[in-house]
């Protein structure tokens, strides 16, 4: 017999009408059914990007959410302007914290530096967002940053992470 099935493995969209763009992508992982999600709006003086992923763990929702918002404040003296903020969550999941060779590529560091504006790869970048903020019971995180220049010559990013589960840890 004939008995077709039909599944959605991902799905990415994109508009642009002069200088304000919105992309998206969503990424369904086939072997746990778990769902990552990215959103980007950019506009001449505001680029706003969000994370997301949801999993069902043992009967309980894991979630992680981040959002960051790009837009010069104009707060703060001359060596420190606040140009952005980003925050963030995660509920029965864990965070693997890169060494210090791979903080750039970390995906809420490449976030808020706007390197995530037009990934050639959004696929790839949810699938990283899988690997990194993996679905684990008992385990919640927070995640708070700050993006400033110097001068307007040097652009930074500091990021706080509070992790709580079987162990505290405190990254910067």
């Amino acid at each position: 017999p004939f008995e077709p099935e039909f599944a959605l493995s991902g799905l990415g969209l994109s508009y642009s009408k002069g200088p304000v763009s919105l992309s998206g992508g969503l990424l369904k992982s086939e072997d746990t059914d778990a769902y990552q999600g990215l959103v980007m709006i950019k506009a001449p003086s505001l680029n706003i990007a969000a994370l997301g992923a949801y999993q069902s763990l043992e009967g309980q929702a894991s979630i992680f959410v981040y959002g960051v918002l790009n837009f010069s404040i104009g707060i703060g003296p001359p060596f420190l302007q606040v140009a952005g903020l980003s925050a963030g969550f995660g509920y029965n999941r864990a965070m693997e914290v890169p060494d210090i060779h791979h903080v750039a590529d970390f995906p809420l560091v490449s976030a808020a530096m706007g390197t995530i504006e037009g990934p050639a790869d959004p696929m790839g970048m949810l699938r990283q967002v899988q690997q990194r903020f993996p679905a684990q019971t008992g385990e919640l995180f927070f995640a708070f940053g700050i993006k400033f220049n110097t001068f307007k010559l040097l652009d930074s990013f500091a990021l706080l992470t509070l992790r709580l589960g079987d162990k505290t840890k405190l990254d910067i």
